[in-house]
């Protein structure tokens, strides 16, 4: 198996990353107005200047990896729980309460999944500096076969997947970053790097 690339996904656009930082940097100087703006840039720079890179927020990658004869996509991504409201898990407590099928604890664990308990991508909050893991999973369902395909129509199919992969609930909302899929990854020698790695694997 060989990796050919990764897509970083992130929480928001650089758009909205740009307004978020916009934001807590105006608020930042209004609250000390009466300082000298040379203080009041040195203490800016000193909380917030090694936090303010949107690519420090990535909240994980897609993978594109070949597999003779097909490309799979394989996914890292931090996720955080989903839990139901206090009243949609009431609700369905009180339509399994007469199940003696379920212990307990079962029941309260099967409202909670019939109520929408969840795993959903976690949103990097600005600045908060807590360390998240991230959940490593194969994307079923998207296999790109490219056998006899030359490398601009390799990248077409991988730009076509991705788009796909994008459209999933569990990305629909996320920024998938495919600045260097749409530039250098149109340049790759797909074939000639799948090639090389099948003579290393066969000497």
């Amino acid at each position: 198996m060989i990796r050919l690339f990764e897509i970083k996904i992130y929480p928001f656009t650089p758009n909205e990353f740009n307004e978020k930082i916009r934001n807590v940097h105006d608020k930042f100087f209004a609250q000390f107005a009466d300082k000298d703006i040379n203080w009041i840039q040195a203490r800016y720079s000193e909380r917030y200047g090694c936090m303010s890179y949107f690519e420090d927020y990535s909240n994980g990658h897609i993978s594109i990896l070949y597999d003779a004869p097909c490309l799979r996509y394989e996914c890292n991504i931090m996720l955080s729980r989903k839990y139901p409201t206090v009243a949609q898990l009431r609700k369905r407590m009180k339509i399994l309460k007469n199940d003696d099928s379920l212990s307990e604890e079962d029941r309260l664990f099967e409202a909670k999944m019939q109520a929408g308990y969840t795993l959903v991508p976690y949103r990097s909050q600005l600045f908060s500096g807590t360390k998240h893991y991230t959940t490593h999973s194969r994307i079923n369902g998207i296999y790109t076969n490219i056998d006899g395909l030359d490398n601009t129509a390799i990248a077409n199919k991988i730009i076509d997947e991705i788009n796909r992969i994008h459209q999933r609930d569990m990305f629909r909302n996320l920024y998938f970053d495919m600045t260097l899929l749409n530039t250098i990854g149109r340049h790759i020698d797909y074939n000639k790097i799948i090639n090389s790695n099948k003579k290393c694997v066969n000497i």
